[in-house]
């Protein structure tokens, strides 16, 4: 009986070895056309579902309307396994940012299929401007699922950077204390995109820097993103200094500070004096921060 139950699961493993070997040949995957693999998605056999998924990655961009029309009528699993063929085919998809738009706004959608579809305009990337306005709404709006929220603001970020317009959105979640960590750090990281260009955001950074009851992570976010704001952040030196000199300050903020001070410039001149008389103590990474940002301010002032 032992033998019998080896050599079966010994066969089984060679069988699907070798049909695993011939779904790296090419010419295998594009004997069926588009419609016969589309078809395949819903199989409940795996490796059928697995042969229709590299099949249909190989046709590239050409499959990508094909893939559209069965979404429109595919049942809940059939949907996911389009989303996953669309998804792989990152940058090529993009003829498909409209509907995945859709399916991002679309409260009724599974929550998997709106995660993966945000997952897919995250990978294609500029392509997917029009997706922007979408995005931000469901990261503004606290009802919707952290992780959809989340993930909203990711895909925000590969996009590239926001506009004026949407910075201005994004800074109303900045301000909000009670919500979620989470969104607010990854909010703070799509200003330091902008860099100077976010500088209407500084007051709201600022606050949120000050304040040693946020989060540790939020205002590491917030201090790169003062620092990526180079000389047009001179308004915020004051409460860099403050908090240079502060030694009951945890180590990654002082640090940060000292890096956006240096990024300052010339416009940091008044700082020299405290970079140069502030306590590092044994902390190597402090004291090379506070010696690089005096050595942007001379450099600069040269």
């Amino acid at each position: 009986m032992k033998r019998t139950i080896l050599f079966l699961l010994v066969a089984s493993t060679v069988t699907w070895a070798c049909n695993a070997e011939e779904l790296d040949k090419p010419e295998v995957l594009s004997q069926k056309p588009a419609k016969e693999w589309i078809g395949m998605l819903k199989d409940t056999n795996e490796w059928n579902r697995t042969a229709a998924i590299l099949a249909l990655e190989e046709k590239g961009s050409e499959v990508v309307p094909e893939l559209l029309q069965a979404l429109r009528t595919a049942d809940g699993h059939g949907r996911h396994e389009i989303l996953v063929v669309l998804y792989d085919l990152g940058p090529e998809a993009k003829e498909a940012v409209p509907t995945l738009t859709g399916i991002v706004g679309d409260a009724k959608e599974a929550k998997c299929n709106r995660f993966l579809a945000m997952r897919t305009l995250q990978r294609i990337g500029t392509d997917a401007r029009t997706a922007v306005p979408s995005l931000v709404g469901l990261v503004r709006d606290q009802k919707q699922p952290e992780c959809i929220r989340v993930q909203a603001a990711k895909a925000l970020r590969e996009i590239g950077p926001p506009s004026p317009a949407v910075a201005e959105s994004i800074v109303e979640v900045l301000k909000d204390k009670d919500d979620c960590n989470c969104v607010r750090v990854l909010c703070a990281k799509l200003l330091r995109e902008l860099g100077p260009e976010c500088k209407d955001a500084l007051p709201t950074l600022l606050v949120i820097l000050k304040n040693k009851e946020e989060c540790r992570g939020l205002r590491i976010s917030a201090a790169k993103a003062i620092g990526h704001m180079g000389p047009d952040a001179r308004e915020a030196l004051p409460a860099l200094i403050e908090i240079l000199k502060d030694e009951t300050e945890p180590h990654s903020i002082r640090i940060l500070s000292a890096k956006a001070i240096g990024h300052m410039g010339r416009d940091a001149k008044t700082a020299i004096s405290s970079l140069s008389s502030v306590s590092v103590g044994q902390d190597k990474l402090f004291k090379k921060a506070v010696q690089k940002a005096l050595e942007e301010i001379r450099e600069a002032q040269a």
